[in-house]
């Protein structure tokens, strides 16, 4: 760790950041709120420019040093490849111009961009798992390079130990998100408004949003007074076909005027309170940061009992667990919430407290903030 006398001096340890993306999704949230937690290191961040992530960092006084961005076609193509020997190029350089002592990957694919200059230039690299499909061989090499691991739920943390990677270099850190001063739950319901359920996040087929759409269906074959939102677009332009099913589905399944179709946004404090009810369908979601966003906001959550939202939600206290893929329990769980006021309310604060207590920004950040100085000083 950094010696007293270094530390009184003002003498911080410098990190470097790699983010492959410009847009704002659940990695970038993090990313952000690391920079906002965290006090005692000199951040610069590898990633896209001209970009509102990119803005965002600036905002937040850490240098920006520009990256390619990543392309439309699989990491698996000859493009990924090219680019991923490009990436590492440029991630060298950079490594040498800011000269950090430890690179810290905010992504598998980061990681494998960052393998180049840490091995040859002798730098720490931290590699941070956010997904739980990834190719073995990729693993692997990451592993083999970064000096830890960090895994942000148990669930990846059994993904990585089962494609062969030393349990003991990898720590489990949760997600942690910025708990703000919100509405109490008990203003914001209005006598006889519409219950609102939403479902959050990106276009992928693993989101599995057609269940949120089913489900709701037979929702209101019984219970009239509800409105639904579908919040997310594809963001990454390399789902288009599951998009279009998508609007396909809601104009040929769905009421009219039943359901708003809204695009991704970086930011959804102002929706927050128009929301109710969380609806997360992802069955196998490596974490759910959207989850404990919700939470936070005094807004229910139905998820699917397996994986990330498991290891969030205590079932019918915190939030509701259901069968995965299952639109008939999952619709049923929806009209135990909307048909019960008073459980509800106390469902919502009880997911708010433990929220506070465990998945707090400022709580991830301390974690990964001693991780650095264990890291330096080994």
């Amino acid at each position: 760790m950094l010696t007293h006398k270094q530390k009184s001096a003002g003498v911080k340890l410098k990190v470097l950041i790699v983010n492959l993306q410009g847009r704002i999704a659940g990695a970038e949230t993090s990313l952000l709120l690391l920079l906002e937690f965290i006090k005692n290191c000199r951040f610069t961040v590898a990633c896209p420019a001209g970009n509102k992530l990119a803005e965002k960092i600036a905002d937040l006084d850490c240098d920006v040093n520009q990256i390619s961005p990543p392309p439309a076609k699989s990491f698996r193509s000859l493009a990924g490849l090219l680019y991923l020997i490009r990436l590492n190029l440029q991630l060298t350089a950079i490594v040498l111009k800011t000269k950090p002592q430890i690179i810290h990957a905010n992504s598998t694919k980061a990681a494998l961009a960052s393998t180049m200059p840490a091995l040859l230039l002798r730098k720490k690299l931290i590699w941070h798992v956010r997904d739980l499909q990834r190719p073995t061989h990729a693993a692997k090499l990451c592993s083999l390079i970064s000096k830890k691991i960090i895994a942000v739920s148990k669930t990846v943390k059994k993904s990585l130990i089962e494609q062969g990677i030393n349990p003991s270099r990898i720590k489990i850190i949760y997600n942690g998100t910025n708990i703000k001063k919100t509405q109490p739950v008990t203003q914001r319901k209005i006598k006889n408004k519409k219950f609102v359920f939403a479902n959050i996040g990106q276009f992928v087929p693993w989101k599995k949003q057609p269940l949120f759409i089913d489900a709701a269906r037979l929702f209101l074959n019984k219970n009239k007074n509800a409105h639904f939102l579908l919040i997310g677009e594809d963001i990454y332009q390399r789902n288009g076909k599951y998009q279009k099913s998508l609007m396909q589905k809601i104009k040929k399944d769905f009421p009219s005027k039943k359901i708003t179709c809204l695009k991704w946004r970086d930011n959804l404090e102002k929706l927050w309170c128009r929301i109710d009810c969380l609806i997360h369908t992802a069955e196998n979601e490596p974490f759910g940061r959207v989850i404990i966003e919700a939470m936070a906001h005094n807004v229910i959550v139905i998820a699917a009992n397996n994986a990330g939202p498991a290891e969030i939600i205590k079932n019918n206290k915190h939030g509701l667990l259901v069968q995965p893929d299952n639109p008939e329990k999952l619709s049923l769980a929806m009209a135990k919430i909307a048909n019960n006021k008073q459980f509800a309310i106390k469902m919502a604060l009880a997911g708010k407290k433990h929220v506070l207590k465990k998945f707090s920004a400022k709580k991830t950040a301390e974690q990964i903030e001693n991780l650095y100085q264990i890291l330096f000083a080994n």
